[in-house]
C-alpha cells in the first residue's frame, strides 16, 4: 500500500496548475451517482444490484431461497459561487425489495428512502485532477413495510436528517 500512495502524491504535486477552467465561477456541475454491492443476499440499502440465495437442509433438499433488489439514485446540480466553490441541491432516491420463500413462511419487505438538501464542495486545483472536500445535508423520510404470510404486516415511517462529507478526486476528461 505504501509503494502506491507515495507515486501519488508525487503525481498530484508534479501535476499542480493554476487550470480552474471548468470549476470557473458561473459554471454548472450537473452528476448522478449510485453503488453497485451485492453479497450474498444480504445488500445493504445503500446500493443497486440484486441477489439471490437459496438454501439446503442437511439432506440436501431446498430449505428456503432469498432475493433481493436495491436501488440507489443520487442527482445532484450546483453553481459555482465562487472559482472552485460549488453551492448546491443534492437528491437521494433509494428503493430496496427483499422476499424470502422460507419452510414455515413467505415474507416480503421493502423500505424506501426520499431527501433532498444543500451541498457544499471546494475543489483544489491541480490541473487534469483536483481533489475536493465536501459537506452536505438531507432531509426526507423514511418507509419500511414487513409483509409475512404468517402473522401481522408491519410499517414504519419517519423523517430523516442526515449530515455528512467527503473527499475525492475529480479527474479532468477535457480541455
Amino acid at each position: 500500500m505504501k509503494k502506491l500512495i507515495l507515486p501519488l502524491i508525487i503525481s498530484f504535486l508534479m501535476c499542480y496548475t493554476n487550470s480552474n477552467a471548468q470549476t470557473a465561477t458561473g459554471k454548472v456541475l450537473v452528476g448522478v451517482s449510485s453503488s453497485f454491492a451485492t453479497n450474498g443476499g444480504t445488500s445493504s440499502l445503500m446500493s443497486f444490484g440484486f441477489s439471490t440465495s437459496k438454501y439446503k437442509d442437511d439432506n440436501g433438499d431446498i430449505g428456503g431461497s432469498d432475493n433481493m433488489i436495491n436501488l440507489n439514485l443520487q442527482p445532484k446540480i450546483g453553481y459555482f459561487v465562487n472559482d472552485n466553490l460549488v453551492l448546491g441541491l443534492d437528491l437521494s432516491l433509494l428503493y430496496s425489495k427483499s422476499s424470502s420463500d422460507l419452510v414455515i413462511a413467505e415474507v416480503e419487505s421493502t423500505s424506501t428512502v426520499f431527501s433532498i438538501g444543500p451541498f457544499v464542495r471546494y475543489y483544489i486545483p491541480m490541473g487534469n485532477i483536483a481533489p475536493y472536500a465536501e459537506a452536505f445535508s438531507g432531509f426526507g423520510s423514511f418507509t419500511s413495510k414487513y409483509d409475512p404470510t404468517v402473522g401481522s404486516t408491519k410499517e414504519e415511517k419517519a423523517n430523516i436528517v442526515s449530515l455528512g462529507g467527503g473527499l475525492g478526486i475529480a479527474v479532468s476528461l477535457g480541455e
